[in-house]
């Protein structure tokens, strides 16, 4: 709903500007009032809120959710894959959906993300900070995400996830419809529980394993606060170990495992 309030909000001032240039016929403005406040808007939002460790293993661990691992580039592949990158990076949907296998590099022989946003590939970020290095979590990595990697290369294609199809709603957003369904088939009826729920968790658990705040902002991709914030402001120049050894404090054993018994 914060999306569409703000893309009426701009239509309101466009017209608004158009009538201040004498392009449209002044009075009042019929857009105005149309996009809702934001008191309202907070009002009616559906607060997202972590998974709890035993939800997790409801839905990671359901035979609907390992049925779609493939190593090769499918629709089912995408799912598996995508929502563990969320799950394992405490990344937005997005920043996932619209990786390029040029994206998947390494440092100091650490695989990493490089989250960004390339014109060329349409790649958007939210802000900013959003544009950043992420190491991959040696728990993709035991459950063999660098051979799906391989395979899709192998194939010819550019993009990890090629079976995705961008909507208005960009590319993840199927992914994230599909996601919703199987919380909902597995008896969690919460609203609040979808695959942004995933980051929200993950950068909680993080912060309670005790990684550097500092850290958790450039994992998460948030702007740099406190003190010492504009250090961090250079982010690709922080050492790939340190991001690697804070992201590694992330750690779903229980999920790992029922992966893994498939």
């Amino acid at each position: 709903m914060m999306t569409t309030a703000k893309h009426l909000s701009a239509v309101v001032s466009v017209f608004r500007w158009a009538q201040q240039q004498g392009y449209a016929s002044t009075g009042e403005n019929p857009l105005q009032g149309l996009a809702p406040s934001k008191k309202i808007i907070k009002k009616t939002m559906v607060k997202r809120r972590p998974f709890t460790d035993d939800e997790l293993l409801k839905v990671f661990g359901s035979q609907e959710f390992l049925a779609q691992r493939d190593h090769r580039p499918s629709k089912s592949s995408s799912r598996y894959w995508l929502c563990l990158i969320c799950l394992f990076s405490c990344c937005r949907r997005e920043e996932a959906g619209q990786l390029v296998l040029a994206d998947v590099q390494e440092d100091e022989g650490i695989p990493f993300f490089r989250i960004n946003d390339d014109t060329a590939f349409q790649q958007v970020l939210k802000n900013e900070g959003s544009r950043r290095r992420v190491p991959i979590h040696s728990a993709l990595i035991k459950l063999g995400f660098l051979d799906y990697v391989k395979g899709t290369k192998d194939a010819g294609h550019i993009w990890l996830f090629p079976a995705l199809t961008r909507t208005h709603n960009g590319l993840s957003d199927p992914i994230g419809k599909w996601f919703s369904r199987l919380v909902t088939k597995k008896g969690l009826s919460d609203p609040a529980l979808v695959l942004h729920s995933l980051r929200h968790g993950g950068i909680f658990k993080l912060h309670a394993a005790g990684t550097p705040h500092n850290i958790v902002e450039v994992l998460a991709g948030h702007a740099a606060s406190g003190v010492h914030g504009k250090v961090y402001e250079h982010r690709e120049l922080l050492p790939m170990r340190l991001l690697r050894d804070g992201l590694e404090r992330l750690k779903y054993d229980e999920v790992v495992e029922a992966l893994l018994r498939r």
